[in-house]
């Protein structure tokens, strides 16, 4: 298999529970946003961040850091927010340059797709799956390319 088709063991099964698209329990949007990066894939040909400044780094960790504040209620219920950009992502959508993550055994949570942006207007986007109040990290998108497709 290519580098750049690296794809996650099938063998790590999610946990149990539901999706927030499934519909989560009330305790649970009333959570504090948690990160895993169990998913992160570091080597895709698109999205990656091998030649990002630390400032870059900075930036996501502070992100990180300020949604870990939030619950997941007030993060997915939020409306539009110009620079947060917390929203779904749906592949199937035309726009998107992607078909899924294509996590081998794990294809069900492209359909729990999310993105947050680092910051308004530069440093591109986050894309991850949810389970419960995990935000599942799998891309980085420093250039914004997950809504380039031409």
């Amino acid at each position: 298999m290519s580098k750049d088709k690296k794809r996650i063991d099938s063998r790590m099964k999610p946990p149990p529970g539901r999706t927030i698209k499934s519909g989560a329990a009330a305790d649970t949007l009333d959570d504090l946003l948690r990160f895993s990066f169990k998913f992160y894939d570091a080597d895709h040909a698109e999205f990656h961040c091998k030649d990002r400044e630390p400032e870059y780094f900075r930036k996501l960790l502070e992100r990180i850091k300020e949604l870990s504040r939030e619950k997941i209620s007030s993060l997915t219920n939020r409306k539009a927010d110009r620079v947060l950009r917390f929203h779904p992502v749906d592949f199937a959508d035309e726009r998107v340059s992607q078909p899924g993550f294509s996590i081998a055994g794990w294809e069900e949570y492209d359909e729990d797709a999310w993105q947050f942006s680092l910051s308004k207007s530069e440093n591109g986007r986050v894309h991850g799956f949810l389970i419960e109040n995990v935000f599942y990290v799998v891309w980085l998108d420093p250039r914004h390319r997950l809504y380039s497709k031409d």
